[in-house]
């Protein structure tokens, strides 16, 4: 749940790429894969690959569960909507 195993390092926060942060928080508030791929200017297959690898990553099983498993440190200007440059305040906390 947030973690992962990794041998010889023991159990280690789960961090997503700047690209699956941004799907996975549009996906949390709501949006539709055709709406954040529309949004983010990519296609709806990069959008349901992103979410597959968030989903494996976080332990989700639904949609609906996302926006319990993520939690955004204050995301200003550069937020999931696709402005701005924040890509070290827009890391995932694992509740």
């Amino acid at each position: 749940m947030g973690r992962q195993w990794s041998p010889g390092t023991g159990w280690q926060p789960v961090e997503l790429s700047d690209a699956e942060l941004r799907v996975a928080t549009l996906a949390a508030r709501g949006h539709t894969n055709r709406q954040i791929a529309g949004k983010l200017f990519i296609t709806v297959s990069t959008v349901e690959q992103h979410l597959t690898r968030v989903y494996r990553k976080l332990d989700v099983q639904r949609r609906t569960d996302l926006a319990a498993k993520l939690r955004l440190d204050a995301t200003g200007p550069g937020d999931a909507e696709g402005g701005g440059n924040g890509t070290a305040q827009n890391r995932l906390r694992a509740v």
